[in-house]
């Protein structure tokens, strides 16, 4: 009865903890301190409440360092976005459970620290985050223009015109996958970045 007794509050203990990330330190704090009146917490649920924290800390600490990485690009310091952006990757990888982000945050992460990577001139990074980020949406477009691009600047040309080619007039967020590739190339070309491809690129998707 007891061993009873004792699983079923550790499973209140983990329903309350597992709220915590969406609603605030202090309702999870009072809702275990009104769980306590009735229930033993054992050192499992304590451990299990550190975890929690911890992943909730980092998963601010990464949402935080994309933030920033968004205005560092703006401002044109590249090599401060894509270092922005890693941080962000390696906060998200040390949680313990991705019960704190959704995948669709960390693919959000891991497509912009892709695009930022680029500009740095970090296209195997760039080429990794995009992997990872299609491992969790394959379609969407938006990593597979990252990855098009890394491919193209690591030399895999022919890979990569495939990816360009394949995905020729599909939407993409409320415009189209060919004016995501020629505004990239113009940001890319305005960093200094230029592969003798995006003309061929630019003519085979009909762009000016």
């Amino acid at each position: 009865q007891r061993a009873n007794e004792a699983a079923a509050c550790s499973a209140k203990f983990k329903s309350i903890i597992d709220a915590y990330g969406e609603v605030s330190f202090d309702d999870i704090n009072e809702k275990i301190t009104e769980h306590k009146k009735h229930c033993e917490v054992s050192d499992a649920d304590r451990a299990a409440l550190l975890a929690k924290n911890r992943d909730v800390r980092a998963r601010g600490e990464a949402l935080k360092a994309s933030i920033k990485a968004d205005e560092e690009f703006k401002a044109g310091h590249y090599t401060e976005a894509a270092a922005l952006d890693k941080a962000a990757v390696a906060a998200i990888d040390t949680l313990e459970t991705k019960t704190v982000i959704s995948d669709k945050t960390i693919k959000a992460v891991l497509v912009g620290y892709a695009f930022h990577a680029l500009f740095d001139r970090k296209y195997t990074d760039s080429l990794a985050a995009s992997e990872r980020a299609i491992m969790l949406e394959p379609g969407d477009l938006a990593a597979q223009t990252n990855r098009a691009h890394a491919l193209m600047m690591l030399g895999s040309t022919a890979e990569a015109k495939a990816m360009y080619l394949a995905n020729k007039g599909k939407a993409l967020s409320d415009k189209t996958w060919d004016w995501y590739i020629a505004d990239d190339f113009a940001l890319l070309r305005k960093a200094g970045i230029e592969h003798p491809m995006m003309s061929e690129i630019e003519a085979a998707l009909g762009l000016p």
